[in-house]
């Protein structure tokens, strides 16, 4: 049971959006809990380690979004969407990402605006894959750690 507990918090953990500090709650079997406030952000932890029972989990062979660039084409800046990119695909082992300019917005308007996604797995290797001008009408993206 312990481990189940352990992956969920470690999910939820890696998957959380936020570039801030933030705190970890945790609920005990018993109903108590523990809070524990994170001296970086989510994003930048790499392994859990439980010490008395062995377990370890790391970031190994999930997506850790870089960057999410719409319209570096047209003049607009690097990573002007990774936000919203981070928010759906970071802790997933594989993620098809929809571009819609009415979800994300339009940076560099009358201009036929490409996308970029620039993200790594465990290795540290940098992937990238790119969805052609037009590509906020719709067009799927995949990320993948597999």
């Amino acid at each position: 049971m312990i481990r189940i507990v352990t992956v969920a918090l470690m999910a939820l953990v890696f998957m959380a959006p936020t570039s801030k500090a933030a705190t970890i709650n945790i609920k005990y079997l018993d109903g108590t809990s523990q809070k524990i406030k994170l001296n970086e952000p989510p994003s930048q932890i790499s392994q859990i380690n439980i010490s008395n029972d062995g377990f370890s989990a790391s970031r190994e062979g999930v997506i850790r979004v870089v960057a999410g660039s719409y319209g570096l084409n047209c003049g607009t800046s690097h990573g002007n969407k990774t936000e919203h990119l981070a928010q759906q695909c970071n802790g997933k082992k594989r993620c098809e990402y929809k571009i819609n300019y009415q979800v994300i917005g339009d940076p560099a308007v009358g201009c036929g605006k490409e996308y970029v996604a620039e993200w790594q797995c465990g290795d540290g290797e940098l992937k990238s894959t790119k969805a052609n001008a037009e590509a906020g009408f719709g067009s799927v993206i995949t990320l993948s750690c597999q």
